[in-house]
């Protein structure tokens, strides 16, 4: 690509004179250095449409002349073009370099989200699972298949090492298939290596009802719509929710508090996020016998069908 004879290119020529030194006026603090610079072709050594070869401006005199009748004297200073091409190219890798160095995106790269990830959230004993992980490698490499011993579940990485690329965060992901309930431990590693990214994972038993307050109130959940299997997730001592079909998805929740010291009795509070009609069952276990007599005291909420009802109970038990 050649460059233009008028424009800023012309007042480059006019200013160096032809035969004086390029540099110069890459050091000098002059105002008409600073001019010259910014309309230079060192000036656009960023921009395909101004890498013009700086050797054009010393191939001409003050005079506008072409190339000098002497060789020897056009030789020296082609010779002195082609140290300013290279010079210019340095200049563009460094600007380039400090510009990367200082953009955002040129920050320490981190992981995009957590550092590790189990689907669905909350599993229960039977759901599939998949478990992803944020791993730092310097190298390039793949989730192999997992392994489950006992309580342990081995999660490794294949990987090809090489320094050169540098450490940066990579997203590996493992399917597992259901567990029996308990609690296990989650250990990554990179060619066999232990990668410090320890972790537990406690898979809930499958059950239909959920036992509050050590197990004092039993609550039950009974969906009238075919294919829904209500699955409770107890997630305290005090609470939990349903799911009907996906795992994932949470129907309704339950929560009990102990209001002994407002009224005297424990509350009850269902919130529903679906219109599937259902019946929630509240039993209080805590009267001897009475399971055996089929006579506990019972509480039931019903919702009816496509309609979202929410219950607050505070005089229940």
């Amino acid at each position: 690509m050649r460059c233009r004879q008028a424009g800023p290119h012309a007042a480059w020529r006019r200013g160096t004179g032809g035969t004086t030194s390029i540099a110069a006026f890459l050091v000098e603090r002059s105002e008409q250095a600073d001019e010259l610079r910014q309309s230079s072709p060192f000036a656009g050594a960023l921009d395909p449409r101004e890498r013009c070869r700086p050797a054009s401006a010393a191939r001409f005199s003050s005079t506008g002349s072409a190339r000098p009748r002497d060789r020897r004297s056009w030789r020296r200073r082609n010779s002195i073009g082609r140290t300013e091409r290279r010079f210019s190219l340095v200049v563009a890798l460094v600007i380039v370099g400090t510009v990367l160095a200082g953009a955002p995106g040129a920050q320490a790269v981190v992981c995009p989200g957590p550092l590790e990830q189990v689907l669905p959230a909350l599993p229960v004993e039977g759901d599939p699972l998949v478990i992803s992980a944020c791993i730092y490698i310097d190298g390039i490499g793949g989730a192999t298949a997992a392994s489950i011993n006992g309580d342990q579940i081995d999660l490794p990485v294949s990987a090809y090492i090489n320094t050169q690329f540098g450490f940066f965060p990579v997203i590996f992901e493992w399917s597992l298939p259901p567990l029996p309930a308990g609690t296990y431990t989650l250990n990554f590693n990179i060619n066999g290596f232990p990668y410090p990214l320890p972790s537990a994972l406690t898979v809930r038993p499958r059950t239909g009802s959920l036992g509050l307050f050590d197990g004092r109130f039993r609550v039950t959940v009974a969906a009238q719509q075919p294919g829904a299997s209500p699955t409770a997730v107890q997630l305290s001592n005090s609470g939990g929710y349903y799911t009907y079909f996906n795992p994932e998805d949470v129907e309704i929740t339950v929560k009990m508090v102990d209001g002994r010291q407002v009224n005297g009795r424990f509350w009850v509070s269902i919130a529903s996020m679906t219109d599937t009609p259902f019946t929630a069952s509240i039993v209080d276990t805590s009267v001897p016998g009475c399971l055996a007599a089929a006579s506990c005291p019972t509480r039931t909420y019903t919702n009816p069908s496509r309609r979202n009802q929410n219950f607050i109970d505070v005089n229940a038990f």
